[in-house]
């Protein structure tokens, strides 16, 4: 993918998908998806509305040239018991997740 003018480094590429910067806005991206969800949730007992969690994480990527490396990321989570089951029927966190998106 080399442009006039352009030769990407690809560890410099590697290195800034990995980093602390792009981590903070992962997670930043993730907490916004955490307090719509929140939002949105039912609330017959509130503990399903409670249990949202998102944490950062390193998630391993397919790279163009057929290898993995390990990417910066983050992940939303609900840990209450039956947030299987809310999520199926309700669709809360893909709800939430392409709200943010806009």
């Amino acid at each position: 993918m080399d442009r006039e003018g352009f030769t990407p480094d690809r560890r410099g590429v590697q290195d800034l998908l990995s980093s602390r910067m792009v981590q903070s806005g992962t997670v930043r991206a993730a907490q916004t998806i955490e307090r719509t969800a929140r939002a949105i949730a039912p609330r017959d007992t509130g503990q399903y509305a409670g249990s949202f969690r998102s944490r950062a994480v390193r998630v391993p990527t397919l790279t163009g040239r057929g290898g993995t490396e390990l990417r910066a990321g983050a992940a939303v989570e609900n840990t209450a018991p039956h947030a299987a089951v809310v999520e199926a029927r309700r669709q809360v966190l893909a709800r939430a997740a392409r709200g943010a998106r806009t």
